[in-house]
């Protein structure tokens, strides 16, 4: 397989022991990336790595409990320290939600797909360890970076990251220039663990305040309350400014043709979150047909300019003609895959 992008890099790859994440880590390998094929099944995950091998590539496994903190930890340190770096990490260790009627519900396995679908994927990707240890410069942005860059984002003057702050006094100015002073920290716990800080301010007066319906959506008498996350504030400031670095933002605008997006579309654009066909052939050929089905996507949103019927289409750019078109051929071939004769060669 030829892709060009990834050779010499190193790829971590969970759940590689079997299905979509074994089919992966062997496309990696076959691409000349070095592989860590991460996975709870020891024997099965071994097994992978031995059949990389043995067709020339290279990997080597790790046992890892995705929803283990430790067990996460203790994965990029070992891709670290047996390869010396990290570049690319496929989080696709996943369980399968039951199909049990509501009244069957099971609550330990639901608890265990949430650790290991939820929980699992977040600590993937926390990237503290690569950014204080592994001599590494995480290029990751956050859901409202682009959105930030938008003039209608800046210029809304109730968008609460376009209030004046006054480091002297430690407050905020509202749109009707009332300040919003600093009562307290407060310290929420979710169902997961996770604790998160906050810095809580309120307006010292909003009675009256002709601003008020487009303000907050307080009850009459209460006041405008405003939540800081310090460190996540200093997360994304970090972000933005690494991405407005000359060099690192040619790297980042890289990564926008480079591997990284490519299982997000085939997830969330193209609905592919398993393999449907058992078997190492027929799932050679399934992920093939994903590999087509993606690019047939990029092919269409690059070449159609209007959507089927522009008057039904509020987006100028026709993105719903073209998800529209590349997700049904992309079930069509995987119609015609289905069927046992059918043979098709990646190489």
């Amino acid at each position: 397989m030829t892709f060009p992008v990834l050779e010499g890099k190193v790829a971590i790859v969970t759940g590689a022991a079997m299905g979509m994440g074994e089919e992966i880590a062997k496309l990696f390998a076959e691409a000349k990336a070095k592989v860590i094929v991460a996975d709870i099944n020891e024997e099965k995950g071994q097994a992978v790595v031995d059949a990389i091998k043995a067709d020339g590539g290279e990997a080597a496994f790790v046992k890892t409990d995705v929803s283990s903190s430790e067990d996460v930890q203790n994965m990029v340190k070992f891709a670290v320290d047996t390869y010396g770096k990290l570049d690319v990490a496929v989080n696709n260790a996943a369980l399968t939600p039951d199909d049990k009627p509501a009244a069957e519900f099971d609550e330990d396995y639901w608890d265990r797909l949430m650790a290991i679908d939820l929980k699992g994927a977040a600590l993937c990707q926390k990237y503290d360890d690569i950014l204080n240890n592994r001599k590494r410069v995480p290029l990751i942005t956050y859901n409202l970076y682009r959105k930030e860059k938008k003039k209608k984002f800046r210029e809304d003057p109730f968008n609460t990251a376009n209030w004046t702050y006054h480091s002297d006094t430690n407050s905020y100015v509202c749109p009707n220039e009332k300040q919003l002073n600093y009562l307290y920290e407060s310290t929420r716990t979710d169902r997961y663990g996770f604790k998160r800080t906050f810095k809580v301010y309120e307006c010292e007066d909003c009675t009256g305040c002709p601003l008020r319906e487009l303000c907050t959506k307080a009850k009459e008498g209460t006041n405008r309350r405003l939540y800081q996350n310090a460190k996540w504030e200093s997360q994304k400031e970090y972000v933005r400014e690494k991405l407005s670095d000359k060099k690192t933002g040619e790297i980042y605008r890289k990564r926008k043709i480079d591997v990284e997006p490519f299982f997000g579309f085939l997830k969330a654009n193209l609905g592919f979150t398993r393999l449907s066909l058992r078997g190492q052939s027929k799932a050679h050929n399934e992920l093939g047909f994903a590999l087509l089905a993606v690019n047939l996507r990029k092919f269409t949103a690059n070449n159609v300019k209007t959507p089927m019927n522009p008057n039904d289409d509020k987006n100028k750019n026709g993105s719903i003609y073209d998800k529209t078109v590349s997700r049904t051929i992309f079930y069509l071939v995987r119609l015609v895959m289905s069927q046992p004769r059918l043979k098709f060669n990646l190489s």
